[in-house]
């Protein structure tokens, strides 16, 4: 197995998701009266990257993060989000996040077994917390499949204030350069039901592709 050893990247690319007052809308809360105008979809990442969900997902703008040449998109149910009972909503009330780096060079090299390693180390451990303390989190399964590093993480950092699930479903993929992960997460009253977070985050990972051309690595492992 080669190392990586410059995790900057990586650890804003899997980094977790901000924790705002929009994650509650996201998730279905009840809003204000008045309704207002959603997007579906968003290219961000210096225009390069388009990021969508599944039907009935939205994006939340105003918790999405555009660097330029790396982002962070949230998304939750159109219908929350827009304040509008009449908007769509997912089959799945759950958030979806995606962290898209820069194009790096090193992540041409790095292979499905660089990133695995990382994502279990302390280090890799500790970006997935909601406190920054690897201790608190446990990686429960991973594994290969069609190119991209699967997670099922629970993390009981923040558990007092956070309205988000302790256990979510995490892809991590390198595309065209760039280190791009993308998370399925319930609300602590809807916690995620292990076979619906799976395909929703397989189907949300593979619609990342599809609208992307982008083209993951070949390279598998055993289940």
């Amino acid at each position: 197995m080669s190392t990586w050893t410059s995790s900057a990247p990586l650890l804003f690319a899997i980094g977790l998701l901000g924790c705002g007052p929009g994650v509650d809308v996201g998730l279905g809360s009840a809003g204000a009266s008045f309704t207002r105008s959603v997007p579906d979809r968003i290219t961000v990442a210096g225009d390069s990257v388009v990021v969508a969900g599944p039907p009935g997902y939205c994006v939340d703008t105003s918790l999405t993060r555009d660097r330029g040449a790396d982002a962070f998109v949230l998304l939750g149910s159109c219908a929350a989000l827009a304040r509008d009972d009449g908007a769509d909503r997912p089959d799945l009330p759950a958030i979806l996040t995606v962290s898209i780096s820069e194009v790096l060079e090193s992540a041409q090299a790095m292979s499905l077994d660089d990133l695995e390693a990382f994502a279990v180390s302390p280090t890799g451990r500790a970006a997935f917390s909601r406190d920054g303390t690897e201790a608190n989190v446990t990686i429960d399964t991973v594994f290969v499949e069609k190119g991209t590093l699967v997670l099922q993480v629970t993390d009981t950092g923040g558990r007092d204030t956070s309205p988000l699930g302790d256990t979510y479903w995490r892809s991590i993929f390198i595309a065209d350069g760039r280190v791009i992960s993308a998370a399925v997460v319930g609300h602590v009253d809807h916690p995620l039901g292990a076979d619906a977070g799976l395909d929703t985050l397989r189907t949300f990972t593979a619609q990342l592709i599809d609208e992307n051309g982008a083209t993951r690595s070949s390279e598998e492992a055993p289940v």
